[in-house]
C-alpha cells in the first residue's frame, strides 16, 4: 500500500508500479518476520514495543516455526508456561525464550526474513528506478529490516 501510494503520487508509469509491487511484497512479509522476532526474543525496554508476544499469546511466525519445527515435549511445556500468562514470571519467560531459540526457531524464522529480503533487493535491481530512488528503496528495505540489530 505505502509503495503504491508513493508511486501514485509521484505518477510512476506502469512498469515503475509493477516494481514497486515486486519490491514491496516480500519486503512487507520481511518486516512483519522482523517484528515477531522482536516482540519474541527482545524485551520491551530494548524495542520500545508494549508487551512481548509470548506473555500476550500472540500467534506470529514464531510459534508457527515453532510447531512446525516439531520441538521437544520440554521445549512445549516451557512455551505453554507463559503463552497467554501477562504475568508469567521473567525467569521462565526467558526459559521459553530459550526453548524457542534451542529448537532453530530463530535460525529459520531469519533464514525466511534472508530470502525475502533477497527476492525484494532482486526486483529493486531488476526494476526501472532512477539511481537516486533505488539506493532510498535500498535504504528503506535495510532499515524495514534490520531494526533491533
Amino acid at each position: 500500500g505505502p509503495a503504491a501510494l508513493g508511486g501514485l503520487l509521484g505518477n510512476a508509469s506502469a512498469p515503475v508500479m509493477d516494481a514497486l509491487e515486486a519490491w514491496a511484497k516480500p519486503l512487507g512479509v520481511a518486516f512483519q518476520l522482523r517484528d515477531d522476532l522482536l516482540s519474541t526474543f527482545e524485551s520491551s525496554c530494548d524495542t520500545g514495543k508494549p508487551g512481548d508476544d509470548l506473555r500476550h499469546g500472540k500467534h506470529n511466525a514464531v510459534v508457527a516455526a515453532f510447531h512446525r519445527l516439531d520441538p521437544s515435549e520440554e521445549a512445549k511445556e516451557a512455551v505453554r508456561r507463559v503463552w497467554g500468562h501477562i504475568d508469567a514470571p521473567e525467569a521462565e519467560v526467558e526459559q521459553a525464550r530459550a526453548a524457542l531459540e534451542q529448537s532453530g526457531v530463530r535460525v529459520s524464522v531469519e533464514s525466511r526474513l534472508t530470502e525475502l529480503v533477497a527476492a525484494s533487493n532482486a526486483a529493486l535491481a531488476a526494476g526501472p528506478f532512477a539511481e537516486e530512488g533505488r539506493a532510498v528503496l535500498s535504504e528503506v528495505t535495510l532499515r524495514l529490516t534490520h531494526r533491533g540489530k
